[in-house]
This record gives structure tokens, C-alpha cells and sequence, in this order.
């Protein structure tokens, strides 16, 4: 599970490595089990935490969408495009279609 952005932890709810989190384990004894479990639960993504578009630019300059689960992982990214309005654009064509009924299975004729 990728780990959130450091930069956005507070000094109150520090975000932990998971290094950290393992050294914590031995702390049980001496901390106290609801202490350590609370540390490690709010490193855990919450249950109704959303999936979410992230609109960033890559290092060419150009805007791209990444589509991320609650607990962080990429299911996909786009293209890059020129502008952010492309990617927005881009966002509520996937919302418009995501609720297509059809699969398509493409059989690759020609090697890439």
C-alpha cells in the first residue's frame, strides 16, 4: 500500500513509515496495546473514504489524471494533455460512461 504524502501530515498525526510502524510493535509492552493500535489504525485509510481523480502535471508539463482507490493505489492514468480544462474534460467523460453495460475483449492481432 503506498503510503500518503508526508507533506500533508500535521504535527498532530504525523504520517508513519512503515518502518515506523513495524518498530512500534515491541513498543506494546511498554506503551500499552490501545496506544500502538491507535498510531497503526490511523495509517489505515477510513472504510468510507472515496475513490478520487487526481488532476497533476507530469515532468513533460502536461496535465494528467490518475484514478485512486481509498487506500491509495493507481488503477489508472491518462494521457497528458495541454490543459487542465482537457483533463477536466477528460474526468466527466469517464463519469458520463463509466456505467456502460458493454466489455470488450480485444485480441491483439499485431505485436505492439
Amino acid at each position: 500500500m503506498p503510503k500518503p504524502n508526508a507533506k500533508k501530515a500535521d504535527a498532530e498525526n504525523p504520517i508513519l513509515s512503515d518502518a515506523e510502524i513495524a518498530a512500534m510493535r515491541p513498543a506494546r509492552d511498554v506503551l500499552g496495546k490501545a496506544f500502538v493500535d491507535r498510531q497503526m489504525a490511523s495509517q489505515r485509510p477510513p472504510e468510507n473514504a472515496p475513490y478520487r481523480y487526481e488532476i497533476f502535471r507530469d515532468l513533460a508539463g502536461a496535465f494528467r489524471v490518475r484514478f485512486r482507490t481509498p487506500s491509495g493505489e493507481v488503477l489508472f492514468s491518462t494521457e497528458g494533455f495541454r490543459t487542465r480544462q482537457s483533463a477536466v474534460s477528460a474526468i466527466k467523460t469517464i463519469q458520463d460512461t463509466a456505467s456502460s453495460d458493454t466489455i470488450e475483449d480485444v485480441k491483439q492481432t499485431a505485436p505492439l
